[in-house]
C-alpha cells in the first residue's frame, strides 16, 4: 500500500524514497495541477465568498440584474 511507503524522515537521517512514495508524489501533484489550471491553462480563481454564484450570460444580449 502506497501509505505505508510515506514516513517523515527526523533531521540527520539519511533520505530514502521509495518508488512508490515518489509516485504518489507525482500523483498528488498531477491532482493539484488539474483541479487547478484550466483545459486552456487558465487558472481558475475561487471564489471565498458564500452564496456568490457566477452564470455565464449566452443569450447574445445584454441582460438585467435578476433576469
Amino acid at each position: 500500500m502506497a501509505g505505508d511507503d510515506l514516513k517523515k524522515v527526523a533531521r540527520g537521517q539519511a533520505l530514502r524514497i521509495p518508488a512508490a512514495a515518489y509516485n504518489s508524489f507525482i500523483d498528488a501533484a498531477v491532482d493539484y495541477r488539474n483541479r487547478t489550471v484550466g483545459i486552456e491553462g487558465e487558472y481558475k480563481q475561487r471564489d471565498t465568498r458564500n452564496g456568490v454564484i457566477f452564470v455565464r450570460n449566452d443569450s447574445g444580449g445584454d441582460l438585467a440584474q435578476f433576469e
